[in-house]
């Protein structure tokens, strides 16, 4: 029964550990202390000798206007922007997993804990 007393508050304690540093890694992320992990990686695409083509006539006008589409939407749609957004939502279920986790542990150990009080009164 000592055991069972003991082994819930280690979960209890671990359980509030772990979304204790939930809470402190999230906000010094979101806060910009830290960076998130890198998760998603996008390569930005390297302009290649199209402009030069373009300005010498050698490009159709298709490809010519396709050309300036794309770096109207690069220029719309940052890829770092995008890359951050991606991590920054990974890193955010990755926190509240983490929260789920540590909720669950903790529970369990108010069980025992609970457990043990019971039949201790009887």
């Amino acid at each position: 029964m000592n055991t069972e007393r003991a082994i819930g508050f280690a979960l209890l304690v671990v359980g509030l550990c772990l979304i204790g540093y939930g809470v402190y890694s999230s906000f010094s992320v979101f806060g910009g202390a830290t960076d998130p992990p890198h998760v998603f990686q996008m390569q930005i695409p390297q302009e290649s000798d199209t402009e030069n083509e373009s300005a010498r006539g050698a490009l159709s006008e298709e490809e010519a206007f396709e050309n300036m589409m794309q770096n109207q939407l690069a220029s719309l749609f940052p890829f770092e922007a995008i890359e951050k957004a991606l991590n920054l939502g990974a890193w955010s279920l990755f926190m509240a997993l983490l929260f789920m986790a540590g909720g669950k542990i903790a529970g369990v150990g108010v069980q025992l804990l609970r457990n043990t009080r019971a039949s201790v009164l009887n």
